[in-house]
């Protein structure tokens, strides 16, 4: 079954655009499946940036077989994909015209809108990778299968995923017990279903694959092998792409559904141009998605309805945005230029004043990503410059640190001896006072014994004065006695006897 597969040697002209690579490993298998199918009518119902779509078209053109090829999507996301702008469809645009404009045409419709543009049993081979709700693929397969013709092969991708939403995995267990059907597992998964019985087939690849005379496993074996070689190949090749996306947070915050993508090239300056509706918050900008040196010349944020000018980027605000993520703002006068050294380099920018919630904006900015070393030496020794100054700052701070703590050291000493010598002046008037009150008390006490004193010196004087006063009566008594005796002696003794 692989002997001489185009896969063996077919190499995808446009390999993980915007770096979404969810398709990339299964560009072999396609380029097989145009090789053996050899159909004239390819429809892919959601293309975004195209590298499913241009790998069936790369096929074609390889073949050289007489094949129309339509692409149908409207070009502005989902809720899965997230929003973005028209420069995506611009670009995929530009590519088709230059490669296959012969025989490819982009249809910016719905996908029931496109179905007016094909009849019945007409497509030999559909691809399905719009929305990837169970309601959404579900609707998607029931409204285009009429227009796929008998024995022709519908693919669907993302069957292996089980996350935000997506429910093609639910409604592969379902169609796959339906129809003849072939599930690949890597490359977020790949279901291929026959329209009609695997007995009838004519085409040897084909039977092989549906009525299982080779091992399956062997299938998806190979397949895996050929979707790592052009992974190796590509990263030995050096030509790296990144994807610029710009998010617009609601009031829970950021989410891929407010979000808009578009893919940038490292080494070329860029203009990208986003249309998002209006932020609750800061607009996230997230320029790429790898380590390298970033330099952005222009933002501009403007009304989605008249191109009012909310906010603009100039030399006078550079420190109005903040860089955030795996990104480091390098020191410059009059450029914005970061240094990613991570897969997650952010940029949040000012918020914005007097918006309508229901008015979207549009985010225009010029940036060029660079990955080679030169320039990243060259800001790194910018930053050495500033590191070392910072470290100079950094050290005299240090030395006046050290002066202000030995400062410190001396002021708390003389505080904690000011506080001793408080304390013992604070003592010294306790005894004083204690003195004081000692003395008052003393005081009153002599003052009661000076009173006592005084009574005492006048209740002795009275006694003086009584004894003055007594011994000046006894005195007289003493006279009057004498006087008497006197008197007495003068008259005979007999004058006395009867």
């Amino acid at each position: 079954m692989f002997r001489s597969l185009p896969s063996s040697r077919f190499k995808p002209q446009r390999y993980s655009p915007g770096r979404i690579g969810n398709w990339s490993g299964h560009s072999p298998f396609a380029a097989d499946l145009i090789d053996a199918l050899k159909p004239s009518l390819v429809v892919e119902l959601g293309t975004h940036y195209g590298e499913s779509y241009f790998g069936f078209c790369q096929a074609i053109q390889a073949q050289g077989s007489s094949c129309q090829a339509y692409a149908v999507d409207t070009w502005v996301g989902d809720s899965q994909t997230g929003r973005y702008g028209p420069d995506v469809f611009e670009e995929v645009s530009a590519y088709n015209a230059r490669h296959y404009q012969s025989f490819s045409t982009l249809l910016r419709k719905s996908f029931d809108e496109a179905t007016e543009c094909f009849s019945d049993g007409t497509i030999d081979l559909l691809h399905l990778d719009g929305c990837h709700t169970y309601e959404a693929i579900q609707h998607d397969f029931s409204t285009w299968l009429p227009k796929v013709r008998a024995g022709g092969i519908i693919l669907l991708h993302d069957i292996a995923v089980r996350k935000n939403g997506f429910g093609t995995w639910r409604f592969w267990e379902e169609v796959s017990k339906e129809y003849p059907s072939f599930a690949f597992h890597h490359s977020c998964g790949l279901g291929v279903v026959l329209k009609g019985d695997a007995a009838s087939i004519d085409i040897p690849f084909l039977a092989e694959m549906f009525a299982g005379n080779v091992d399956p496993q062997g299938i998806r074996d190979y397949y895996v092998l050929c979707a790592e070689r052009l992974q190796y190949a590509h990263e030995a090749s050096g030509e790296y792409s990144s994807l610029c996306q710009v998010f617009s947070p609601d009031t829970t915050g950021y989410s891929e559904e407010r979000s808009s993508t578009y893919p940038v090239s490292p080494g070329a300056q860029t203009a990208v141009e986003f249309c998002l509706p209006s932020p609750a918050g800061r607009l996230r900008l997230d320029p790429c998605d790898y380590a390298c040196v970033i330099e952005i010349s222009a933002i501009v944020v403007e009304r989605g309805s008249n191109g009012a000018v909310l906010w603009r980027l100039d030399c006078s605000q550079l420190h109005e945005v903040q860089s955030a993520g795996t990104s480091i703002r390098i020191p410059h006068e009059s450029r914005l230029i970061l240094c990613s050294y991570g897969n997650d380099p952010q940029l949040y920018l000012p918020s914005l004043e007097s918006l309508n919630p229901e008015e979207p904006v549009r985010v225009r900015c010029s940036l060029r990503i660079d990955r080679g070393w030169p320039p990243v030496e060259s800001l790194w020794r910018q930053v050495e410059t500033v590191l070392a100054l910072a470290h100079r700052e950094a050290q005299a701070h240090a030395q006046q640190a050290a002066r202000l703590d030995e400062q410190k050291q001396r002021t708390e000493t003389a505080e904690r001896a000011l506080r001793e010598r408080t304390a013992q002046l604070a003592d010294a008037l306790s005894k004083c006072a204690e003195a004081e009150n000692s003395a008052r008390e003393s005081a009153a006490k002599t003052n009661r014994l000076e009173d006592e004193v005084r009574t005492l010196s006048e209740a002795l004087e009275n006694v003086k004065r009584q004894l003055a006063q007594e011994q000046t009566a006894r005195l007289t008594v003493e006279e009057e006695a004498r006087s008497m005796r006197a008197k007495l002696s003068r008259f005979p003794v007999r004058l006395f006897v009867r």
